[in-house]
């Protein structure tokens, strides 16, 4: 396992700014501020993977030995003698965020046929800026429930009677041996919407959480989360169209039939499964663009810098299929 202290230019509580002084076109405070305030409250990235401000768009962070942290050393000291002496190694990753953006085009006739062009162009702020964000959710839920982002004795894999799905398995089991292959007890658990549904019925779980003997009802997140002994629970309920444009929709959900837990440290610790690096904050800006439709075209663009990563990968754990379907 590694643990990680993040350098200077990689701290909690400092935030990066971005300087357009010299951008092509000017930053739009109105839309800007739409893009910032704009949040779809079913999505969960920002949960799973916080944000922490990095100072430029490169950045780096110190990954230490926690062999050398949970060494077994004798601390006696006698009358006269010297201390024993320890000595720490540490490597610095270099990593750096990238860009993402969408933009929207109006048309000038819409423009000058909308009975508020000011709210027209919020309206394509607040849809381009909800693009950007499914895309990060897709990002985050590939990651936490990818099977490569964990050391192969995390990972398990239910199959038949095991999953949750069956009233005859046993979740709460499965999760705590799970929970206790970790180096650190993850203290957040991340569920695909149909895995919370079935967990939150599952009889096993109702008499838990409710009272001995009962085996219909609905156990709500708190009570599974102290039931497991974990600060939080967060349910991913996020769904894409993944058909390609003019055809037909085929809507999925982005967090699938899995289970992951994730230690993500407490406020002042630097050690976690993940994070990501964000430089400033999203911005809006709008141009015109003089070849787009008969009488040219306002254009509105949304963008951010971030880099969802992995720290520790050894601070998680993951159970795929969890539930059948």
């Amino acid at each position: 396992m590694q643990t990680v202290e993040f350098t200077s230019n990689y701290e909690e509580t400092g935030a990066g700014t971005l300087d357009f002084a010299d951008a092509p076109y000017p930053i739009s405070p109105e839309l800007t501020k739409v893009a910032r305030e704009y949040r779809n409250d079913r999505f969960i990235a920002d949960e799973v993977l916080p944000r922490i401000p990095v100072a430029s768009m490169e950045f780096k962070y110190l990954t230490t030995n926690a062999a050398e942290l949970l060494a077994r050393l004798d601390t006696r000291v006698g009358r006269k003698s010297a201390p024993n002496e320890v000595s720490f190694t540490a490597g610095e990753i270099l990593d750096a965020v990238h860009g993402a953006g969408l933009e929207h085009v109006i048309p000038w006739h819409d423009l000058a046929n909308a009975p508020d062009p000011d709210e027209m162009k919020r309206n394509a702020t607040r849809d381009t800026t909800d693009l950007i964000l499914l895309d990060r959710e897709r990002r985050v839920a590939n990651l936490v429930f990818s099977s490569i982002s964990y050391p192969a004795g995390n990972v398990q894999t239910l199959a038949g009677s095991d999953q949750w799905s069956d009233p005859s398995s046993d979740p709460v089991k499965a999760i705590m041996d799970a929970l206790d292959t970790c180096i650190m007890r993850p203290n957040i658990a991340v569920f695909g919407r149909r895995t919370w549904t079935h967990i939150s019925r599952h009889p096993k779980i109702i008499e838990a959480t409710i009272w001995d003997g009962a085996d219909t009802g609905i156990a709500t997140p708190d009570a599974v989360a102290n039931l497991l002994e974990i600060d939080r629970i967060v349910v991913g309920d996020a769904w894409h169209n993944s058909a390609k444009k003019g055809q037909a929709a085929s809507l999925t959900r982005l967090w699938g039939p899995h289970a992951a837990f994730l230690y993500m440290g407490q406020a002042g610790n630097p050690n976690r499964w993940g994070a990501t690096a964000a430089w400033g904050d999203r911005f809006a800006w709008t141009y015109e663009e003089p070849n787009r439709s008969v009488r040219g075209a306002h254009v509105v663009r949304v963008g951010e810098y971030v880099e969802e990563f992995i720290v520790s990968p050894e601070l998680g754990c993951l159970i795929r299929n969890a539930v059948a379907g």
